[in-house]
């Protein structure tokens, strides 16, 4: 049985390689000890230097080849014991048409052979795609820029545990495989799980495109938009393994916990994680400045309310403005004085003398890189020039062995006038490091006042800065320092993805399309979910890609694979203005129930039959006086803590992108829900659920909802 064979193969390789690593970590120790006993550190002159030196690079070279057949055998052995619970899921029998036997491929997780004979194939490998077209007959796939032409005799999926076969499954038709619905079946879970095993057909698609430079996927709740973007991520680092790392990679996710939720995906796939970013944590990163927490963000985007400056800064038009702003800016004054420990060190008359001396007729950005130039120059000869005298040279002398050492690693061996100097000249670098990174990261510029100016010059008012910087605020000062003062280095990323983009601003979506130029990008979102007050639509979204001559490839999921039937059915009815149809997979499963609340003490009793259940409030307020509630009930602390476990409450804002359960939403009244991006907000709650939905209200249902009363 071709399982036994698998199986027996990887529990060799795993005594091999397990043994392999042991023996290497004794043959490292030994090493180490035979270093230190054999290699004599004897630098008494020229020749025994030389002697010392080419020993000690034999035993680095010697353990440099140990280590990496170490990490060579880690890395095989992890491979080898992620397919242990499960050698393969899928086998594709394929016909080339050359008059031999038709061929069997076998596919998981990751590829193994043994003995030179390749038992599993890698999902993300070139044949796999075999499997995942769902199916049968002519078929074809691409194999080193290669059309190669097939029929596909068998498409099979299989449910495995360890050395035993639990079911297997033969189909063409994703949505009807039994597999999937099983896998569909499982239980919420704490963190995404990889669904390398059930991707699906229109899924797989968008994984593999690697000819689109835009990809733009509105996916309706529940169609694996995620899961299918770090599926694809992992595909990326296979397909051009020898050209891009994680590295190269950015997901940006919609707030702090989705990414603790998608932390796990790829290191089960054996992948690193790339850096994974929320929008305003990449202005901090980039800005290096404080700005509104996370919290105070969400508070603020989920209101009804925003003001005519905020709407400005978000809008398209003001982005545009803003990259056209040369002109304005050549008027204006944006210096400050470089300081070190509050005392003035460069004035900021001479950086404007600096500025008024570049040519008038260059662009602004061009003019200020040339006042970054004489400003270096101007200071490193400052610094030659304060080495050269006395005072300097003596406080050199001065030190302490223990502070010789601190500066230049070493004792001073001379005291002549060249040597002095030169050592003056390093303490000096050392001394004033500070002036020199203000320098060189632009800190001697204002860009929150050219921000205002070109607010100004946009609108005719006065522009009222925030106490603590917006995100707004932030996304426009970050386009202003890319696009006039210094290049952002995250335009050498080559990928990146994006979560929720309909939950952008215009303005952000304007930065994203001018930070990353040269880079690739997935954007996934759903359009029923837009639910805060900064959302764009998906028409804009292509267009400003469009506009810089970039094509965008658009992608609809319309398949809902995460809910039971009941709940998708919900979804979908406030989802009807969007005129297309969810189809559900799941079964039917739990109705949905609606229920009064005469008072808060009756939810208690719709907890105890759900727990443990995860419920869903409008707003952090509501959120945080829920909570307060529920501790309250629950007073005794081991009861508490139980009950903690139990019982989950999150607004929708932080809920959004998650699955639970069992779900209860909470408060559905008219007043709560009232008008379209209300209706939103309902439709992105229902379908957080997977298993059960109750939903609640006080007084009066809202009229979204009245279709289930």
């Amino acid at each position: 049985m071709y399982l036994k064979k698998v199986y027996h193969a990887l529990q060799q390789e795993q005594e091999k390689l397990t043994e392999t690593l042991a023996q290497g970590q004794s043959a490292g120790i030994a090493a180490l000890q035979e270093m230190a006993q054999d290699v004599r550190l004897n630098f008494d002159n020229f020749a025994d230097n030389l002697d010392t030196y080419a020993q000690l690079e034999m035993k680095n070279r010697e353990i440099d080849q140990l280590n990496l057949k170490q990490e060579t055998a880690a890395n095989r052995l992890a491979q080898v014991e992620r397919l242990l619970p499960q050698a393969y899921f899928g086998k594709v029998v394929v016909d080339y048409f050359d008059n031999e036997k038709s061929q069997p491929f076998y596919i998981g997780i990751n590829g193994f052979s043994s003995e030179n004979e390749n038992l599993v194939y890698d999902w993300r490998s070139p044949i796999a795609e075999l499997f995942y077209n769902n199916v049968l007959g002519k078929s074809h796939y691409l194999a080193n820029g290669e059309e190669i032409f097939v029929s596909i005799d068998l498409r099979r999926q299989f449910v495995i545990a360890y050395d035993q076969l639990k079911h297997y499954f033969d189909t063409n038709i994703a949505i009807e495989d039994d597999v999937l619905l099983a896998a569909l079946e499982n239980s919420a879970t704490e963190q995404m799980q990889a669904i390398t095993a059930t991707i699906q057909q229109e899924q797989n698609v968008i994984i593999r495109d690697l000819a689109s430079e835009i990809i733009l996927v509105n996916g309706v709740a529940g169609s694996g938009k995620t899961s299918t973007i770090m599926q694809r991520i992992a595909y990326l680092l296979y397909s051009f393994r020898q050209q891009i790392s994680a590295d190269d990679v950015l997901i940006l996710s919609p707030n702090d916990k989705f990414i603790q939720y998608l932390a796990n995906v790829l290191p089960a796939l054996g992948e690193k994680n790339p850096r994974n970013l929320t929008w305003r944590k990449l202005l901090v990163w980039q800005l290096d400045k404080e700005l509104e927490t996370e919290s105070d963000y969400f508070e603020r985007i989920t209101k009804n309310d925003v003001s005519d400056q905020t709407e400005i800064l978000r809008s398209r038009k003001f982005a545009e403005f803003v990259a056209s702003g040369s002109s304005i800016l050549q008027q204006g004054d944006y210096f400050q004085a470089i300081t070190l420990k509050k005392k003035v060190i460069i004035k900021a008359e001479l950086l404007a003398e600096m500025f008024a001396t570049t040519p008038p007729d260059a662009s602004f950005s061009e003019r200020l890189q040339g006042v970054a130039a004489k400003l270096n120059s101007y200071w490193q000869r400052r610094l030659l020039k304060q080495a050269q005298k006395k005072a300097w040279q003596d406080r050199l002398l001065a030190l302490s062995e223990t502070q010789q050492q601190k500066y230049f690693g070493h004792l001073l061996q001379d005291e002549s006038p060249k040597t002095l100097q030169k050592y003056t000249h390093k303490l000096l670098q050392q001394k004033f490091a500070a002036v020199t990174a203000q320098i060189a990261d632009f800190s001697w510029l204002q860009p929150e006042k050219m921000l205002a100016d070109l607010y100004q010059a946009y609108t005719n008012e006065t522009y009222l800065a925030a106490k603590v910087m917006t995100v707004d605020e932030a996304t426009i000062a970050l386009f202003i320092r890319h696009r006039f003062i210094q290049a952002s280095s995250l335009s050498r990323m080559q990928y990146v993805l994006v979560d929720e983009v309909q939950d952008y601003t215009p303005a952000q979506i304007f930065l994203l399309s001018q930070l990353f130029k040269a880079s690739r990008f997935t954007l996934v979102g759903d359009s029923n979910q837009a639910i805060f007050n900064t959302n764009t639509d998906f028409a804009t979204i292509a267009a400003i890609f469009e506009t810089s001559k970039r094509q965008v490839t658009r992608y609809d999921l319309l398949n809902s694979y995460r809910s039971s039937g009941a709940i998708t059915a919900v979804f979908q009815q406030l989802a009807a203005q969007e005129n297309f149809t969810i189809v559900p997979v799941r079964p039917k499963g739990k109705a949905v129930t609606v229920k009064h609340l005469a008072e808060l003490s009756d939810l208690r009793n719709i907890i105890n039959e759900m727990k443990p259940v995860t419920i869903i409030t409008k707003t952090q307020k509501e959120a945080d006086d829920l909570t307060k509630w529920w501790q309250g009930q629950n007073a005794a602390l081991k009861k508490e803590a139980k009950a903690r476990a139990e019982v989950t409450i999150l607004p929708i804002s932080l809920a959004k992108g998650l699955e639970f359960d069992r779900v209860i939403l909470y408060n559905a009244t008219k007043e709560n829900y009232a008008n379209d991006r209300e209706r939103k907000m309902l439709y992105t709650a229902a379908s957080r659920g997977m298993q059960e939905l109750t939903i609640t209200y006080f007084d009066g249902l809202t009229p979204y909802l009245k279709f289930l009363a």
